[in-house]
């Protein structure tokens, strides 16, 4: 081959160079071409296409421009072992620096390991290095383990002269001696048992019990006891006397002298003639029945008229009545012992509750079914004397009262404006029975009167109705009659602003020019609705009356019913619904829809009739019906009235009022479960009121509270807030009362 170990070619010989015009002979050509495909088969390529086949000498010369390296076959150049190097060792060799001796010229040096660093050899590193050398976290060196190097971190100066300074003039802590120790601050030593005596050093703490227990009389013998002094002397004493015997008593005093008070027995409590022992609860209920007679000792059953009890009869009696509204009196007071000589266990075992009244007819307290009451006497001084029970009953308290008007006689209707004002409308009488409106203002329980508004000048024969509801904060409708040949019915929108009350335009609500119109009722749906009922010729008629502005809009009227002799009452049940009662113990549900009324079916309670009726709305579908009841001579009764969609259900009666109410009656609402009923007696003339609440559709009424002895005609009433309601009255003169009422409840 022409090619030489030098990489010299050389074209073979004799064929080169050709000669011209020669003949070129096809072996020689041959050779030719087969000696420079050997050659050109051993040569490098610069393309990398093959590989080298035997070891290469660069001859002295560098390889220049060389790609750093990354696989592990690679060459390296210079900046990639010489600058910021990284090397990755074996798992197994590991990453060595062989030779005697390894210098790193530069500032610092940072050793990191993930794992542990090992660094092996008699000389680490040059003590004449001006840099650092960082070891990595967690290192150790030698037996100097990670955690006593990290001790070594902020150290400033020499530890062994900072260890010298601190020993110098101190004790060690076991057995050391010092002389002339000084301490500075507030050293704290322990605190040695009381009676230590050798030569350790003492705290304040024992020096300060030492002498107190010094200052102490002698204590042998005297366990238990406490330190007294008499301002001069200390000496022990027990304050309590022996306690051998007395378990389960108590400590008294005179104011010298203590003694233990024991509790009395079964014997002792039923006699109550021991004023020196101490009555347990239970003690105190075998008393209680050993006064009662233990166990019901007298049955009364059936009831059906008030009963007057016995002395004889006191202890447990057990009681039931026919009907609701029975009335149990409490004997003369003057014939039994006083005080607390008797003593009467009242259970209710029948389905109505019944009033417990003193022997004039005052109330103590109303006895619900299934429960116990006790009536004791505090004072016999009188008939009637003075009675205390254990019920828990709502009763009615009664404000002073205040002149309303000395003319008008029985008509007014009330809204409130405020918690302590109210806007009233009635008809005066002295002024040709015009229909007014004022003010009436509450402070303090006294009611003040402001200057009346006319709402309707026109003279009328006799006394026409007036209704008023509140559909807003300062608005208010105004619903009358005026008592001429034939009446009309008229509506207006009253506002108010301060003390000044304005009188919007009237319109007509009923007026055929043939037909009176009476019994009219009026109930607020919303902020601009109400819905208005009213009696012409025997038909009870229903409408809404639209409100914007001041200006009042009557709608078409639809007939609840052609069937009616006596009075109707509306009252609001939901946002979309009323309910109205009439004549005889009647009811419908009245649907409201934009301006339309309708009708839904009639509810009767019994039969019979009832002269008169009061609702009271409760909640939604939820409302109380009042009303005097025929089949029971007039006598006042409540029940609880449920709407479901149209039809209407009634609970059982409770009694309220006294005797024949027939007369006059109302109710308002003062919370969720609690009305105040009010009725006018036919049988003393007197206004009474009970407060009246329930439980689902059961009914419970309070003893009755008189509102004046001098009460004589109607009563109406309209609420402050929920305890609170203001009462309109007549006396036997014709001057009309106002007065406050509260909610509260008996001892």
């Amino acid at each position: 081959m022409s090619l030489d170990g030098n990489g010299t070619y050389s074209p073979p010989a004799p064929q080169f160079p050709a000669i011209p015009n020669t003949i070129v002979y096809a072996d020689d050509f041959n050779q030719i071409i087969l000696d420079i495909a050997t050659a050109l088969s051993t040569a490098i390529f610069r393309d990398g296409q093959a590989a080298f086949t035997a070891n290469q000498s660069m001859g002295g010369n560098k390889l220049t421009n060389l790609a750093t390296g990354t696989a592990p076959q690679d060459a390296v150049n210079v900046l990639q072992v010489f600058t910021d190097p990284v090397f990755i060792a074996t798992t197994l060799q590991g990453f060595k620096i062989t030779g005697s001796m390894f210098q790193a010229l530069m500032t610092t040096i940072n050793l990191v390991a993930s794992g542990t660093l090992t660094l092996t050899g008699t000389t680490l590193l040059d003590a004449s290095a001006s840099g650092e050398v960082r070891l990595p976290a967690n290192s150790s060196i030698g037996n100097v383990s990670a955690i006593e190097l990290a001790y070594l971190d902020g150290v400033t100066s020499a530890i062994q002269g900072q260890l010298n300074a601190l020993s110098t003039g101190k004790v060690d802590t076991v057995g050391g001696t010092a002389q002339n120790l000084t301490l500075t601050g507030t050293p704290t030593a322990p605190t040695d048992p009381l009676g230590t005596n050798t030569n350790q050093v003492a705290t304040m703490a024992a020096l300060i019990a030492q002498a107190f227990s010094a200052a102490l009389p002698l204590q042998t013998g005297n366990a238990g006891k406490f330190v007294t002094t008499d301002g001069t002397n200390a000496s022990w004493t027990s304050p309590f006397p022996s306690q051998a015997g007395s378990a389960g008593s108590f400590l008294s005093t005179d104011g010298t002298n203590v003694s233990w008070l024991g509790t009395a027995s079964q014997a002792e409590a039923e006699a109550g003639a021991d004023n020196a022992k101490v009555m347990t609860a239970l003690r105190v209920k075998q008393a209680i029945n050993a006064l009662a007679g233990g166990t019901m000792a007298t049955l009364l059953t059936g009831v059906s008229t008030t009963t007057l009890l016995t002395k004889a009869q006191a202890g447990g009696i057990a009681i039931s009545t026919a009907t609701g509204g029975v009335a149990i009196k409490l004997p003369d007071a003057t014939t039994l012992t006083s005080p607390s000589g008797r003593l009467y266990q009242l259970r209710n075992i029948g389905s109505y509750s019944f009033k417990v009244l003193d022997s004039t007819g005052g109330g103590v307290c109303d006895v619900a079914p299934t429960t116990d009451v006790y009536c004791w006497l505090t004072d016999n001084s009188t008939v009637a004397g003075v009675w205390v029970s254990s019920a828990k009953t709502p009763v009615l308290q009664v404000g002073l009262n205040t002149v309303f008007n000395n003319s008008i006689t029985s008509k007014v209707a009330s809204a409130g404006i405020t918690s302590t004002s109210t806007l009233t409308l009635y008809v005066d009488t002295s002024n040709s029975n015009y229909v007014k409106a004022a003010i009436v203002t509450i402070n303090d329980g006294v009611q003040s009167i402001g200057t009346p508004t006319t709402v309707n000048a026109v003279s009328s024969a006799g006394q026409p109705d007036v209704k008023l509801v509140q559909v807003s904060a300062n608005k208010f409708i105004a619903f009358y009659g005026v008592v001429q040949n034939p009446n009309p019915a008229k509506a207006r929108v009253l506002t108010v602003s301060g003390s000044t009350i304005t009188v919007g335009a009237e319109v007509t609500v009923y007026s055929d020019g043939t037909n009176s119109v009476t019994y009219l009722s009026l109930a607020a749906i919303n902020t601009d609705k109400a819905v208005a009922t009213y009696y012409v010729n025997n038909s009870l008629y229903a409408c809404v009356l639209s409100v914007s502005g001041t200006t009042i809009t009557v709608n078409s009227a639809v007939i609840v019913t052609s069937s009616i002799s006596n009075y109707a009452v509306v009252a609001k049940c939901a946002t979309d619904k009323a309910v109205v009662a009439y004549g005889a113990r009647s009811a419908n549900v009245l649907t409201i829809s934009g301006t339309t009324v309708s009708v839904g079916g009639t509810a009767t309670m019994t039969s019979g009739t009832a002269n008169s009726a009061a609702l009271v709305n409760m909640a939604d579908n939820s409302l109380l019906i009042a009303y005097s009841d025929q089949n029971v001579s007039y006598a006042g009764q409540v029940r609880k009235l449920d709407v479901s969609g149209t039809a209407i259900t009634y609970g059982a009666p409770v009694s309220v009022g006294y005797g024949d109410v027939s007369g006059f009656l109302d109710g308002v609402q003062v919370n969720a479960t609690t009305a105040l009923i009010y009725t006018r007696s036919s049988s003393d003339t007197y206004t009474y009121g009970n407060t009246v609440s329930f439980s689902g559709a059961v009914v419970t009424a309070s003893v009755e509270k008189k509102l004046s002895n001098t009460a004589y005609g109607f009563v109406q009433v309209f609420p402050l807030t929920t305890d609170r309601a203001l009462a309109f009255w007549k006396d036997s003169g014709s001057v009309v009362y106002c007065c406050q009422l509260n909610r509260g409840v008996a001892l």
